[in-house]
């Protein structure tokens, strides 16, 4: 029978990938690009509101474009991306940050799937969206090693 471990698990990373998806002008950066959550306990959430890391995606760009997210299961293995946590199963959520006091809530963050999920759209050249990453880690994990859970952020020109 295998152990479930239920303790602290290493250093979890996010870092956040840019792409742009199309033959036009399209092109994206992520500052910093990112997110090193730290050693975290089993059942637990944190932010990168409580990290003061809000991430600063850029449309580098000609054209007006539409951005992009989506998540993976974790690297090297272990843990499944979900929309509730649970054994091996992890949640990693987004939220847009305009003003003081979005994305201060657990319920401020669209859970993240394997998908692209809408980020933002009709982003003008040259103009930033700011976010913010969440996670909650699983709440049993049979994997004792450090977990990456990267992001990837895509820009897309606008038709």
């Amino acid at each position: 029978m295998k152990k479930l471990i239920s303790s602290i698990i290493p250093v979890v990373l996010a870092g956040l990938i840019v792409a742009a998806s199309t033959a036009g002008e399209a092109s994206i950066t992520v500052l910093d690009g990112e997110v090193i959550y730290g050693t975290m306990a089993m059942n637990t959430s944190t932010s990168t509101v409580e990290l003061n890391d809000m991430q600063i995606a850029t449309n580098n760009g000609t054209t007006t474009e539409n951005f992009n997210i989506r998540g993976q299961n974790s690297v090297p293995g272990g843990w499944v991306l979900a929309g509730t946590n649970g054994a091996d199963q992890y949640v990693h959520g987004f939220c847009l940050y305009q003003k003081e006091g979005d994305c201060d809530e657990a319920g401020d963050y669209t859970a993240l799937t394997t998908d692209n999920t809408p980020l933002a759209t009709g982003i003008a050249a040259s103009s930033t969206v700011n976010f913010h990453l969440r996670i909650t880690t699983p709440t049993l994990s049979t994997s004792t090693v450090q977990q990456s859970v990267d992001v990837t952020v895509q820009a897309v020109e606008t038709p």
